[in-house]
């Protein structure tokens, strides 16, 4: 597992390819720096929140609680 305190800055894709079980050329082939996995990264929680929220709006019930859902 990564450790906690490697923070942002350690982010290297040596380690993840470490960690992942996945061959560094691999994810090389994916992922040309470790500037272009956080965009990926950032990208599909992006998408992912964006989903939720939707979901959450589209259902009947006060706003109140669709507020506190999302933000929970």
């Amino acid at each position: 597992m990564i450790k906690e305190d490697y923070g942002l800055p350690r982010l290297l894709l040596r380690n993840i390819a470490r960690e992942s079980g996945l061959s560094l050329g691999a994810l090389y082939h994916y992922f040309s720096t470790q500037y272009d996995l956080i965009d990926f990264f950032m990208r599909l929680v992006k998408e992912r929140v964006t989903s939720r929220i939707n979901e959450l709006i589209s259902i009947d019930m006060p706003l109140f609680q669709k507020v506190l859902k999302i933000l929970l």
